[in-house]
């Protein structure tokens, strides 16, 4: 760095070539000290950047400081043990059947779980009473599917309520036996609702609460066509404590 002589100083002061500027081609301008700090830390950051990029090409280098950290190297320059940009590549490939292979396993365990729940369905159509109608035919079909679960073992078996498979003499309930629970509990769905003759004005009851066979037809009619679960159950609930009378 050249050395300058400043008024001030008591002798020439070195100061780095960037820090000084010269007007009219003789007057010198001498830089603040932060200027100068600012000029320094600048040149310093570039020779770093320039010293990183040539060790970065620099085999003996990288070769020295593996051999201190007792690092072996291969002759490609990569430490003995690590992938090869080969296998890597081959290791993408395999992670890419993967995936596809997944999303493929995906598919087809969807589809056999289709297949399984309309062969459920069929299996239920084709073991139950007829139903009332079409909208007690779907609440059936629900009510029993929602008491099921497939088991790989031994198919669709019921569960209770903490999904566990039920049991009866050591061996698991099947859809039959959730048939036979359903036409006990629910038998408003397979009854025919039909009034053959008579007037159609529905009679009032007894005054107490209770209904006729005829009301008691026409709600469960009713509550079959509208989906209303909660009314089924209530009407089932009357016909098991007695309250529908001749």
């Amino acid at each position: 760095m050249p050395l300058v002589d400043i008024p001030e100083a008591d002798e020439p002061v070195e100061v780095p070539a960037d820090a000084i500027e010269v007007q009219d081609g003789e007057d010198l301008v001498i830089k603040s000290q932060d200027e100068l700090d600012d000029t320094i830390q600048s040149r310093l950051s570039r020779q770093e950047r320039t010293l990183k990029e040539e060790l970065k090409g620099d085999d003996e280098f990288w070769q020295e400081m593996a051999a201190e950290r007792g690092v072996e190297l291969r002759e490609d320059g990569q430490p003995k043990g690590s992938l090869k940009d080969e296998e890597v590549q081959e290791l993408k490939r395999k992670a890419s059947r993967v995936d596809s292979l997944e999303e493929q396993v995906g598919e087809y365990e969807s589809t056999i779980q289709e297949t399984r729940e309309e062969r459920l369905k069929q299996h239920l159509l084709d073991k139950a009473p007829p139903a009332a109608n079409e909208t007690a035919r779907e609440t059936f079909i629900r009510e029993a599917k929602a008491r099921m679960q497939y088991d790989d073992e031994y198919g669709w078996v019921e569960t209770d309520e903490d999904g566990d498979i039920a049991y009866e003499a050591g061996d698991p309930r099947g859809p039959d036996a959730v048939i036979a629970e359903l036409e006990d509990s629910h038998n408003f769905l397979f009854e025919s609702t039909e009034v053959s003759g008579g007037s159609d004005v529905t009679p009032s009851g007894d005054g107490q609460g209770r209904l006729t066979v005829d009301q008691f037809e026409k709600e469960v009619e009713k509550a079959a066509q509208q989906g209303d679960m909660e009314r089924m159950e209530e009407l089932e609930q009357m016909e098991a404590e007695g309250q529908i009378i001749e």
